[in-house]
C-alpha cells in the first residue's frame, strides 16, 4: 500500500524523531544568537556556537597568562589540526588526508 502525502506535509514521525528533536534543541541552545536573529545562508557572519566562544576565551586567557611566543605553540596547533582531521574523517567516512582545514572558503 502506498501513502500519498499532500504537498508541504511530512509523514508521521516515530519515537526516534524525538531524539532528533532533542539534538536540534541542544544545537540551538549552543547558538545563543539565533534567539535574536534568523541566519539564512550566513557563511561569513553566521552565529558563533557557545563552545567556540568558550575555547576562544580559554585560548586568549592562556596567551595572556603565558605569552604568545612560547615553545610548543605551533606544534600544538599542528597536532590539534591533525586530531580535527581524524575526527572529521571518522564523521564523514573520509581519510584524514582528504580533509582540508582552511581559513576561508576562498583559500
Amino acid at each position: 500500500m502506498t501513502t500519498t502525502l499532500e504537498p508541504g506535509t511530512r509523514p508521521k514521525t516515530t519515537t526516534s524523531s524525538m531524539d532528533d528533536r532533542e539534538k536540534l534543541a541542544h544545537l540551538r541552545s549552543q547558538l545563543p544568537a539565533v534567539d535574536q536573529t534568523g541566519y539564512f545562508n550566513a557563511g561569513t557572519n553566521g552565529p558563533l556556537p557557545q563552545c567556540a566562544l568558550d575555547v576562544m576565551i580559554d585560548a586568549a586567557r592562556r596567551e595572556c597568562d603565558a605569552g604568545r611566543i612560547i615553545p610548543g605553540v605551533y606544534e600544538g596547533g599542528w597536532k590539534r589540526n591533525q586530531r580535527i582531521r581524524v575526527l572529521l574523517g571518522d564523521m564523514l567516512g573520509a581519510d584524514p588526508s582528504e580533509i582540508a582545514l582552511t581559513h576561508s572558503t576562498s583559500e
